[in-house]
């Protein structure tokens, strides 16, 4: 395992909505320089409480539904490579939360343009949920027959997690090179931001329930 990368503030910052456009300048500006971003503390813990309140809410109402691997008619049901449940985000309806974590990523999205002409477009994203012993193998967010996303954004709403509750995300940094990593611990308010077709990651077992929004910028087409 590597130590983590040069720039990376692990402090953990309240952040007001005026530095939000600060926050997603400085996200996008790591993105450029070595494709992976991570910022602990970038959203508010206001934000980041609301939205788990919410995930939990609708895991109450059974809106969650196990997750599935590959794109379109491809996609299957394989426990084995990914165990978490899902619960997709509706553009048409935006609770006050999706609301405000949304134009955060527009401000994310428009920095990024800017610096890397990519040509985003939209976003799509779902709360995903780790329960205890559940996890996701080494892969890639882009698939063949949907090549449209090209960045991939994960916020983090585990305020209570610790050492030892497990879940990380671990990046691997050379695709040829499997001890070349970092690890990303889940905590409440960070947001990672990484190139889709070019990291491949995977989320580690979790052994406590671990929240997260997970997202893609998408190209047209």
């Amino acid at each position: 395992m590597l130590s983590w990368m040069v720039g990376v503030n692990m402090t953990r910052l309240r952040v007001s909505p005026r530095s939000v456009p600060h926050v997603a300048a400085h996200m996008a500006d790591e993105v450029l320089q070595s494709g992976i971003s991570v910022y602990p503390g970038a959203l508010s813990p206001e934000l980041t409480l609301s939205m788990r309140a919410e995930a939990e809410s609708l895991w109450d109402d059974d809106s969650f539904r196990f997750a599935r691997v590959g794109a379109g008619e491809d996609k299957r049901l394989i426990p084995e490579i990914r165990s978490d449940r899902v619960c997709w985000w509706e553009d048409h309806d935006l609770s006050p939360a999706q609301q405000e974590y949304h134009a955060f990523l527009e401000h994310l999205r428009s920095e990024i343009n800017q610096r890397t002409f990519m040509g985003l477009f939209d976003w799509e994203g779902h709360y995903a949920v780790y329960l205890e012993k559940t996890f996701y193998r080494r892969h890639l967010d882009v698939f063949a027959k949907a090549p449209s996303r090209q960045i991939t954004v994960i916020a983090y709403l585990n305020h209570e997690w610790k050492q030892g509750d497990g879940g990380e995300l671990r990046l691997y940094l050379d695709a040829e090179d499997r001890e070349r990593y970092v690890d990303v611990p889940p905590l409440g308010g960070t947001v990672v931001v990484f190139e889709s077709a070019r990291f491949y990651h995977e989320v580690l077992m979790s052994n406590t329930p671990r929240h997260s929004v997970t997202g893609w910028f998408r190209t047209r087409g």
